[in-house]
């Protein structure tokens, strides 16, 4: 009689493919649609409690009039997938968190990679662009009511 599988010890160790299966379920890529981002490591002061807290930046061009800058505090990334010249994510090398911390005290600068957030993970979301002074002087962002000038200026009561 076969023995029942889980009973024998495991006999392989596991792979970044099998790391992978843990913790990516769940998760957002940052930048999205596996293209890789500029990840830079960082430090925000915490105003409140005067501690610091470890962050990671990605930022990535979208054409030649955009920019969009990701920062998440490094305690809610899953997953960071950092690539060389090789810009596919099955040649890049995988990062988890045991070694997360590690890695971000010695992130090469202009590391290109993606990171990978739980889905509910709070983002500081930058869009940076290029616009025309007409173009500047209407943009309101993102969220804004349509007011008059006058009332905007006064806070759009």
């Amino acid at each position: 009689m076969a023995k029942h599988p889980t009973k024998e010890p495991m006999k392989r160790l596991l792979s970044a493919t099998d790391f992978r299966s843990f913790y990516l379920p769940g998760t957002v890529a940052l930048p999205p649609y596996a293209t890789p981002g500029t990840i830079e490591a960082g430090v925000w002061e915490d105003e409140e409690s005067g501690s610091q807290i470890d962050v990671l930046t990605v930022s990535q061009g979208r054409g030649l009039d955009s920019y969009i800058v990701r920062t998440v505090e490094l305690r809610h990334v899953a997953a960071i997938a950092l690539f060389d010249s090789e810009t596919t994510i099955e040649k890049a090398k995988w990062y988890f968190p045991p070694q997360l911390e590690k890695l971000a005290a010695g992130i090469p600068e202009s590391a290109s990679g993606i990171l990978f957030v739980p889905e509910n993970t709070p983002i500081r979301t930058e869009v940076i662009f290029g616009a025309t002074a007409a173009e500047s002087a209407e943009y309101r962002g993102p969220g804004a009511r349509g007011c008059e000038r006058a009332e905007w200026a006064q806070g759009c009561e």
